[in-house]
C-alpha cells in the first residue's frame, strides 16, 4: 500500500529535537525520533509536522541540515510511504527556488518516484564489501551514484557534492545493500537504500 501527502503552506516553526510524535496522532513512520521538526501550516490552517534526522559515521555524527531560514516562507512538502512488512518513507521539501531537502529510505520498496527530484537519479555504485546474512547468502554493500549534471559516486556514511541543474547540493549515502542470491525472508525485498540531499548556499 502507498501513502501520499502533498501539502502547501507557510513554514511556521523549525524546532530542535529529540522529538517523537504524541501517541494519539496518526504517524506515517514510527521512527526513533527526530533531531529537527519542521511545521507547515497549510491553507486550511492545519499544522503538519515533518520530523527528520541525518546522521553518518560511527559513532554517529549528526549532520542534519539547519532549515531555520525557511521560517516565514512558503513551502511544499511531498511525502510518500510504502507500507508492507514495515514502512519505507520518503519526502521532498520545496521552497520558492525548488528542492530544498529530500530524503529517501527505500527499505520495503522505494517510496520516491523518478520525477520527484527532477534531474536526479540515484543508483547502486561500486561493491565495497560483502557480508553474510540470515536472509540471503551474501549482502553486497555499495556506494551510491547520484547522477544529475554529472554522476557523483558517494561511499556509505560520507557526503558528496552534487549539482542539479546548476544548483549545489550536499548528497549523503545513508546505507546501500543488496542481496547476492535469492532472499529467504519475506520482509526483505532484496535491496535497502537510504540517501538524503539538501541545498547548499
Amino acid at each position: 500500500m502507498r501513502t501520499v501527502a502533498d501539502i502547501e503552506g507557510m513554514v511556521t516553526a523549525v524546532e530542535t529535537g529529540p522529538a517523537v510524535p504524541p501517541p494519539v496522532l496518526q504517524t506515517f513512520y514510527a521512527g526513533e525520533g527526530a533531531s529537527q521538526v519542521l511545521t507547515i501550516r497549510d491553507n486550511d490552517g492545519i499544522d503538519w509536522k515533518l520530523g527528520y534526522d541525518v546522521g553518518r559515521g560511527s559513532p554517529t555524527m549528526n549532520v542534519t541540515p539547519d532549515l531555520m531560514a525557511m521560517i516565514g516562507t512558503r513551502a511544499r512538502l511531498l511525502f510518500r510511504a510504502v507500507r508492507g512488512f514495515g514502512t519505507a518513507p520518503g519526502f521532498v521539501l520545496f521552497d520558492a527556488v525548488g528542492v530544498m531537502f529530500a530524503m529517501d529510505l527505500a527499505i520495503y520498496g522505494d517510496p520516491l518516484q523518478t520525477d520527484d527530484v527532477a534531474g536526479l537519479t540515484v543508483q547502486d555504485g561500486t561493491v565495497l564489501a560483502t557480508t553474510k546474512d540470515n536472509c540471503v547468502d551474501h549482502l553486497l554493500h555499495t556506494s551510491l551514484v547520484f547522477t544529475a549534471d554529472k554522476p557523483v559516486d558517494v561511499r556509505p556514511n560520507t557526503e558528496g557534492t552534487v549539482f542539479i541543474q546548476g544548483t549545489r547540493y550536499a548528497a549523503t549515502n545513508l546505507f546501500s545493500v543488496r542481496a547476492d542470491g535469492q532472499a529467504r525472508c519475506p520482509d526483505f525485498v532484496g535491496t535497502e537504500r537510504g540517501w538524503a540531499i539538501w541545498r547548499r548556499p
